[in-house]
């Protein structure tokens, strides 16, 4: 280590620098710890005036790198950092230094006071690090402090002790390996990929099986294996880091996938697990079995009878328990060791002796009867802690070494059961292994970063997602082992972050077996090799085409036999004539220093044209009206020549395309003909057919913009073949929904037509139906039309596709829907965003502000008309026996009806399970008992009003409903249960706390009615309501509380936390919280404000991760 004492003079106006016998200018060097010169001692004194200074320490070196010191006053401290200065290395080198420093301010008896740790990688970019406020200022100055020492002349300073510890000089990274590329948050699946990788058997068996599959019929480059032999190919023979994109992609991830973090363990074995499905059918089964497959055993064994029970089990991979294990023996040991099964939990087995079935004191445990030979052991990291109700990450020190014997536990007692022939003894039996590789994590149980270590040849490497650099036995082994605060290594590695950096996964091979599955040479396919190289030269020419990109114009060129062919693939009309942002499968690239007739020449022979062909070049534009079509000839768009000046064929074509697009990729259209003439525009016709309802592509037609509608007529009846005095209807589709009628004897720039616009035309046709739609309501229908899903209301899987049109109101799409599912309409209720809608409340309503969110439109079909409906209340209610749901109902009741009145048709359909009732009646729906069999009175019922997840009012038999129902208001019934005499009746709701800038009550699951007895504890209180709630575990319930609750201004604040002693006292709380309500909830006054509230987490909320899944062919 080197030392290094900082000693700051404030008397001293200027900045100082002497030994500590007063010669000034000098360094001394005291004398090196270690014979190699890797660590040394440097003594000097600095002094430092004037806020906002910085002043550099000389440099000195600690084995082959150098140090100096910066210090600096900012505000009211003293900063003090360590910086790199570089390292003893070739000059076009790369270098970086991976070191641990400390920090001490020195006190008088010599102890360290103030202590800062960091680890750093310096780099020449990020040279140094260090600490902005290691000591204030005020305490130099203050000589009563305990800092303040004196030094041989008796000036004060303080001494601020420096340890470095050289820690890694890496330097270019290995050359004998590649990385990987991190798509985002790959990190997991790249550590696990070098793993895999550097397990040679594994990557033949890999190549292999991707060789077998060249002859599947389906898209090899698109198949798992063939893009894991792929990826294996380029870290093999690659120069630069792999990606994993294709795997990826093979996998069924999207992008989105890429930046979501899963489980390393989880992964290898989907990954395993897909790989043996896929081998199954090949020569290659088994092998993965082979390789990772171990065998277990699960026993139960009777003490005092002759009985024992026990289930194989197969295993990929080991899962240790790290917490008060200590290390891998120890934990080891905990899977072995046996739980005595007696008493209540008392084994039932057979007893040979009296014949008969009995409770059987016994040991219950598990056993290992094989170990693979590649042998997984994934440590418990991350365990659920009841008391703070989530998952935690265990930063315990778990040791693990390079050799590993599992003799100890291999043979148990039960070891020999069922074995036939000799059984082999523990000298026989293949179980030492040989320490592979350490799949680290660095974070914590939110977020973190993985990245792997592999023995190779004999030296360890760290594969950290693209670099690849030699590590030392104690970086791959002992500073993973993780630690606890008093332990050096855990607060180098994790103080600094605030995060725990340890062993996750550890791979061992068994030592008579790592030249045969990591050492052997693989030797990929032949067939499978030409594949890669395929690959390669196809990479490289796309890399040369990127490269070369801004050297070419990207020319995607339409034509009349694509806008017929759109026709044939579309069922529905579209308001241009191609495709939206439609892209050539081959497009045609140009140099840009051609000129525009060696450009035309190409694009001829690109469209099956002689090179002299009279081809009219048309550019797309992008219309304001979200339209968009060809706008006008290209010959005329040359920037540099005056307006409407023809293009030459020697003009060039860059000057030409700076006109119309800044972009290098140019859309244009292409057609045969003579250039137009002056005032001539190029209309594209479209024809109706009002038999079919469809609209198809008919062609081009120059004409006069002073011509009149008359005459363009005449020019479509002789472009279609019909008479010259055919009648025809023309309509200008101007944008999709609007189509403009033309009068025949208009002319057409009165209409401000132009290139580009598109014509319709209607030939009136004898024998037509009525109900066929004639132009121009056709025409809205055709441009408006789409296919909508139709839902019923609580039937979500059960959809209907109907075609409807984007401007229906809301009568039509009650028409529609009341058609397709054979209901009248008058017995249709449309619903939105979880409510009902009213046909008078949404006159305005259309079919694209229903379908804002989805293409989905949810409707109910009722047993009375909408109306009668609306006439009537309609009381949804939920019954509960104790906590649990019974049955939901929707009572359908007259205006005037009371509580009681509902509660008799809940008991009612309790009792004789009725779908509907006359009177009241209830609607849709089977009705169940009550669960218990029992017949349910009325009167032993009652009705409570929730709203926002907790009880508003419990509802006596004569109050209205009337005043109780709305939109975001529910009703739950249940039987009245008993309770002691005295019992003060409470609501009792759940909630969780939520930070959202400040602490917010979050009300979750379902609320209900209890009691409280007189002298009752909060955790009686508490032990009560978990078993009303089915809630047994004790851990489970270890981290929850009570709360006093108070609704004020419709918002929940948490009064209190009730403890053990609080029960009695909860009107003292409301007194002093100026709560005049009682905590009775039949003597507050409506709605409810007083609650007690169960707080824990909401388990019904979705949180955490999701498991990976592989779901690739």
């Amino acid at each position: 280590k080197a030392t290094v004492s900082v000693l700051y003079c404030v008397q001293s106006p200027l900045l100082t620098l002497e030994r500590k016998d007063g010669m000034s200018g000098t360094i001394t060097h005291v004398k090196d710890l270690e014979k190699d010169g890797t660590a040394s001692v440097w003594s000097y004194l600095i002094g430092l005036q004037g806020e906002g200074k910085q002043r550099y320490s000389p440099v000195f070196k600690v084995s082959r790198a150098k140090w100096r010191l910066l210090i600096q006053a900012v505000n009211k401290d003293f900063g003090v950092y360590v910086e790199c200065q570089g390292c003893d290395v070739e000059p076009n080198e790369k270098w970086e230094v991976v070191a641990h420093f400390q920090l001490e301010t020195i006190q008088r008896s010599g102890e360290p006071g103030i202590v800062n740790w960091a680890r750093h990688t310096f780099t020449s970019k990020t040279p140094s690090l260090g600490f902005s406020t290691q000591i204030p200022i005020k305490t130099v100055t203050d000589t009563k402090n305990t800092y303040i020492l004196e030094d041989s002349k008796g000036r004060p300073h303080v001494e601020i002790r420096v340890t470095i510890k050289d820690h890694r000089l890496m330097s270019t990274p290995s050359p004998l390996y590649q990385g990987i590329k991190n798509q985002g948050a790959t990190c997991y699946l790249n550590s696990l990929l070098q793993t895999l990788f550097h397990l040679n058997q594994f990557r033949s068996a890999t190549y292999a099986l991707a060789n077998s599959s060249i002859s599947y019929p389906t898209d090899l480059k698109k198949t798992i294996p063939y893009c894991l032999a792929r990826l294996f190919y380029h870290l093999e023979r690659g120069t630069t880091p792999a990606s994993s994109l294709a795997l990826t992609d093979s996998f069924g991830w999207g992008r989105a996938d890429a930046f979501e973090q899963h489980d390393v363990q989880e992964l290898a074995r989907k990954l395993i697990d897909t790989l043996e499905t896929k081998m199954k059918e090949t020569s290659l089964s088994g092998v993965m079995k082979g390789l990772f497959l171990g065998r277990g055993r699960n026993y139960v064994k009777c003490v005092n009878v002759d009985f024992q029970s026990s289930r194989e089990e197969e295993f990929y991979d080991i899962q240790l328990c790290v917490r008060g294990c200590g290390g891998i023996h120890g934990s080891f040991r905990k899977e072995l060791k046996q739980e005595f099964l007696t008493g209540d939990n008392a084994y039932h087995a057979f007893d040979e002796h009296t014949g008969m079935n009995s409770m059987q004191e016994a040991k219950k445990g598990m056993e290992w009867l094989s170990f693979p030979p590649v042998l997984f052991l994934h440590l418990r990291r991350f365990e659920y802690d009841y008391t703070t109700d989530g998952f935690v990450k265990v930063a315990d020190r778990f040791e693990f070494s390079e050799d590993l014997d599992l003799r100890p536990y291999w043979q148990t007692e039960t070891s020999k059961v069922g074995h036939q022939g000799a059984f082999p003894t523990v000298q026989e039996v293949d179980c030492k292994y040989k320490l592979h590789a350490v799949l680290v994590h660095s974070g914590t149980v939110v977020g973190g970063h993985y990245y792997a270590f592999a023995q190779l040849g004999g030296k360890w490497y760290k594969f950290d997602d693209t670099v690849v650099t030699e590590a030392t036995q104690d970086e791959a082994v002992g500073e993973n082992f993780g630690g606890n605060e008093g332990d050096e290594r855990f607060w180098l590695n994790n103080k600094s972050s605030g995060s725990s950096t340890s062993a996750y996964m550890l791979v061992y091979v068994k030592a008579s077996a790592v030249d045969e599955i990591c050492g052997q040479k693989t030797v990929i396919p032949t067939p499978l090799l030409e594949e890669f190289k395929k690959d390669d030269e196809e990479q490289r020419e796309r890399q040369k085409e990127r490269e070369e990109a801004y050297l070419y114009y990207t020319l995607h060129i339409t034509t009349e036999e694509d806008f017929r062919e759109y026709d044939e693939e579309s069922s529905y009309l579209h308001a241009d004539l191609k495709k939206k942002k439609w892209l050539s499968p081959n497009p045609l690239k140009v140099l840009k220093t051609w000129t525009y007739g060696d450009m035309l020449k190409v694009v001829n022979r690109h469209l099956n044209k002689d090179e002299d062909a009279r081809t009219r070049l048309w550019v797309w534009c992008e219309r304001n009206n979200d339209t968009e079509r060809p706008w006008g000839p290209l010959v005329t768009l040359n920037t540099y020549d005056p307006p409407c000046r023809l293009v030459t064929s020697g003009t060039p074509i860059e000057g030409i395309f700076k006109g119309v697009n800044s972009a290098e990729v140019v859309h244009l259209h292409a057609d045969e003909g003579p250039p137009l003439k002056s005032n001539e525009i190029l209309l594209f016709v479209k024809s109706y057919d009002p038999l079919t309802a469809t609209l198809a592509y008919a062609g081009s037609i120059a004409i006069s913009a002073s011509k009149r509608v008359h005459d363009l007529a005449i020019k479509i009846n002789k472009m279609v073949g019909n008479p010259s005095a055919t009648q025809l209807s023309l309509w200008e589709e101007s944008r999709k929904s609007l189509i403009i009628p033309l009068d025949r004897q208009t002319p057409l720039q009165e209409y401000e037509l132009g290139t580009g616009d598109i014509i319709i035309y209607y030939k009136a046709q004898e024998g037509v139906s009525p109900e066929v739609k004639q132009p121009p309501d056709a025409f809205l229908y055709m441009l408006t039309r789409k296919t909508v899903r139709i839902v019923e209301l609580n039937k979500q899987k059960d959809t209907t596709a109907v075609e409807m049109c984007s401007h229906y109101t809301y009568a039509d799409i009650v028409s529609t829907i009341a058609e397709a599912v054979h209901v009248p309409s008058t017995h249709i209720r449309l619903h939105y965003l979880g409510r009902a809608l009213k046909e008078n409340d949404h006159l305005e309503l259309t079919l694209d502000q229903l379908l804002t969110y989805n293409d989905i439109v949810e409707y109910e079909a009722l047993s009375m008309p909408v109306r009668d409906l609306l006439m009537n209340l309609e009381v949804p209610i939920k019954h509960y026996n104790k906590v649990v749901l019974v049955k939901q109902l929707k009572l359908i009741m007259r205006n005037e009806a009371t509580a009681g009145q509902a509660l008799g048709e809940i008991s009612k359909c309790l009792n004789e399970g009725a779908a509907n009732s006359n009177g009241n009646g209830t609607t849709n729906g089977s009705c169940s008992n009550n669960g218990a069999g029992d017949v349910v009175d009325p009167l032993q019922l009652r009705l409570v009003k929730v709203r926002r997840k907790r009880i508003e009012a419990v509802l006596g038999h004569t109050d209205y409903l009337r005043f109780h129902v709305c939109q975001d208001v529910s009703f739950a019934s249940d039987k009245v249960a008993d309770q002691p005499t005295n019992s003060t009746t409470v609501s009792v709701c759940h909630v969780e706390r939520q930070w959202a800038g400040h602490h917010v009550l979050n009300m979750h699951s379902t609320p209900f009615l209890s009691y409280i007895c007189p002298g009752e504890t909060a955790t009686d209180l508490l032990t009560r309501l978990a078993k009303v709630m089915n809630v047994t575990k004790e851990a489970r319930i270890k981290g929850w509380k009570l709360l006093l609750i108070n609704v004020q201004q419709g918002r929940e604040v948490a009064l209190c936390s009730l403890e053990d002693d609080a029960l009695p006292c909860i009107q003292e709380a409301l007194q002093k919280n100026h709560i005049r309500e009682p905590l009775d909830v039949f003597k507050q006054n409506f709605p409810l404000t007083v609650h007690i509230g169960i707080e824990h987490r909401d388990e019904g909320r979705r949180t955490g991760e999701k498991g990976v899944e592989i779901k690739g062919i």
